[in-house]
């Protein structure tokens, strides 16, 4: 899964010292959490079982993919408002 490349490739970063890696890659790993919280807050009104709470409240591909999408505009827009100043 992609969610895991991305994680896997934070270690790497955390491991060779790119410090630039690091810091984009957890933010992003950091909404991955973020994302998979609010899921298994809303999955928990319907679902009683732990296991299978944790099992459905771990992000797919397409999610993973909305995150990194959401991020990405916000730093755009947070580009585009900086160099307006």
């Amino acid at each position: 899964m992609l969610k895991e490349k991305i994680q896997k490739d934070l270690n790497e970063a955390l491991k060779s010292g790119d410090s630039q890696k690091r810091l984009v890659l957890g933010m992003v790993v950091t909404e991955f959490k973020n994302r998979e919280i609010a899921k298994r807050t809303q999955l928990a009104k319907t679902i009683s079982d732990i296991g299978e709470l944790e099992k459905q409240s771990q992000l797919n591909d397409e999610e993973t993919i909305e995150v990194l999408a959401r991020e990405v505009k916000k730093k755009e827009r947070s580009h585009r408002a900086i160099r307006y100043w």
